[in-house]
């Protein structure tokens, strides 16, 4: 094996610009002092982030075509009957 493969890790305390936790963590950049967003305030880890309901393709597809709505916008189309072929009877 190559001697000196892997960076040097140090042990640094490390400041959240948001909510001014101070947390130890192991990094390879030494000068790292503070990070914008924290696992204490971030929304996803917090449990406040919200969900979505706009749906999917489905529930737009759905929304788009219920009964009623396509109704409106396409004309009815006329049954044609069909017409049954004549035997010739001789």
């Amino acid at each position: 094996m190559q001697k000196d493969l892997h960076p040097v890790v140090h042990a640094v305390e490390v400041k959240c610009n948001s909510c001014g936790a101070t947390f130890a963590t192991e990094t390879t950049n030494a000068n790292l002092k503070s990070v914008e967003v924290c696992s204490n305030c971030h929304p996803f880890y917090a449990g406040t982030q919200k969900q979505s309901a706009k749906g999917g393709r489905i529930d737009k597809f759905n929304a788009k075509y219920e009964e009623g709505k396509i109704a409106k916008k396409m004309p009815k189309k006329e049954k044609v009957a069909k017409e049954e072929p004549k035997e010739d009877k001789e």
